[in-house]
């Protein structure tokens, strides 16, 4: 075998070593997760809210509750090009919280939830709320 094959061949080898590890890497799961806690404009922790976590392009989603201090961990693993999710909490009795997140993303939020009695003005019509406090 000539200098000239030989080279050829390692170069070969090295395009090809690249190629396998760049799909390698590209199939490689991902995570979408957010984590934090859920309160009322008091400050009280909410126990029991609903947390959902949902893949808009997939429809995978991922519920669970907040415990007695409010906190939560909800996430979907996922493979590349996932997309956006959408992250809910609701309770009864307090207006729903939404909102977009990035794929990939790793949030810490504070959610506040405002009472559906205190989001509404005399008379009936809704009032402005604000669905969560982030600081």
């Amino acid at each position: 075998m000539s200098v000239k094959q030989s080279l050829n061949q390692n170069q070969w080898s090295s395009i090809t070593a690249v190629i396998l590890l760049l799909a390698i890497l590209s199939a490689c799961d991902a995570r979408t997760s957010v984590r934090g806690t859920v309160a009322d404009a008091d400050g009280k922790p909410v126990a029991g809210a609903e947390v959902r976590l949902v893949s808009l392009k997939s429809g995978r989603s991922d519920v669970t509750q907040t415990d007695e201090e409010g906190a939560f961990i909800c996430g979907i693993t996922h493979g590349p090009a996932a997309g956006k999710f959408e992250f809910m909490v609701s309770k009864a009795g307090f207006a729903p919280f939404r909102k977009e997140v990035e794929e990939r993303a790793e949030l810490s939020e504070k959610i506040v939830l405002i009472r559906e009695s205190e989001s509404a003005k005399p008379g009936g019509e809704p009032k402005p709320r604000d669905p969560a406090v982030f600081p």
